[in-house]
């Protein structure tokens, strides 16, 4: 690789330098999720470590059978399973863990304490905000918004509205008058 020159190297330096909120990026698409032939860890290079392992005669035999390279394979196929177990341990400690947050009854969002207490770590949960409704009022709010998509379903439905002027005038329009009581004048 060609050395940089000292005006790039310069360049470089002011780069790293500048905070990340100064790092203009609003011309740079935002990624969502992974291409279909990207592969994590492509570049990734970890030191390798000389070891002495002892292993079936007949494993070794398949692992040579398929070529030059067995050593990298065998690397690979236990990084593979690596992966695999530290993935299905993070699952089960997410669940359990899931399962816990609803037993004390946690939400997403809310906080713990934690302390030490006789040689054992105690959580305590904190909420962060009161709880917005109570169930009650959860219950009634479903059942009306179940009403609006019922509505809407049914084609009970008004505008679409181009501007707020517009919908007030059809809401003026549709407004029933209500008649004056009999036997009273309004005064002036």
């Amino acid at each position: 690789m060609p050395k940089l020159s000292t005006e790039a190297r310069k360049e470089l330096e002011a780069l790293a330098a500048m905070p990340d909120s100064e790092i203009h990026t609003s011309d740079t698409p935002e990624i969502r999720e992974l291409p279909s032939d990207a592969v994590v860890g492509r570049f990734y290079r970890p030191k390798k470590t000389t070891v002495t392992m002892r292993l079936d005669a007949d494993v070794v035999a398949w692992l040579k059978a398929s070529g030059e390279g067995y050593q990298t394979r065998i690397n690979a196929y236990l990084r593979e399973l690596m992966y695999r177990l530290s993935a299905r341990r993070r699952a089960n400690e997410t669940t359990k863990a899931g399962r816990a947050r609803v037993q004390v009854g946690l939400a997403d969002g809310d906080l713990v304490e934690a302390r030490v207490h006789r040689g054992k770590i105690v959580l305590t949960p904190k909420s962060v905000v009161d709880r917005e409704y109570t169930p009650a009022q959860r219950r009634a709010i479903d059942a009306r918004l179940e009403e609006g998509l019922a509505d809407i379903e049914a084609g009970r439905t008004f505008g679409p509205f181009h501007c707020a002027d517009e919908m007030i005038a059809h809401m003026e329009a549709r407004r029933v008058k209500k008649p004056a009581a009999p036997g009273r004048k309004r005064s002036r």
